[in-house]
């Protein structure tokens, strides 16, 4: 027996869950998956940024999705904005998600990175997470 507490005890996710409806589940999160270009149809990669300093790394944050982008290619830059777990270990962490419809651009990206890190100041640390398994 499974207890579940929801605001969202409609969504397709658990109603598929209830009915053991693998087929239903996989339909609508493909198609939920394809509108938003999210794997597999699409490429992520989050970058990580954390210290000890919330400001520091918020400003840092900032500059390196700035930085990003004003580069090539068709990567779409998202945020940056506080991590799932905003402080963890006694570190205060900002994360910024890097889109892209095909590896090729998400390739061409990561390869500025080098330049990026540049922006990154000490007592920052820059975390490159590609094809994330999780968010936190």
């Amino acid at each position: 027996r499974v207890l579940i507490q929801t605001y969202a005890p409609e969504h397709y996710a658990l109603t598929s869950a209830a009915e053991h409806d693998y087929q239903r589940f996989f339909a609508d999160e493909a198609a939920f998956r394809l509108e938003l270009g999210y794997p597999p149809f699409g490429w992520l990669v989050n970058l990580v940024l954390s210290g000890n300093d919330r400001q520091v790394v918020e400003r840092a944050a900032q500059q390196v999705a700035d930085q990003l982008r004003h580069g090539s290619g068709r990567v779409e830059v998202l945020g940056p904005a506080p991590c799932l777990l905003p402080k963890l270990r006694g570190k205060w962490r900002q994360q910024i998600l890097l889109k892209g419809k095909q590896r090729s651009d998400i390739r061409r990206r990561l390869a500025e990175l080098p330049q990026v890190e540049k922006l990154v100041p000490r007592g920052v640390a820059l975390v490159v997470d590609i094809d994330p398994v999780d968010m936190f």
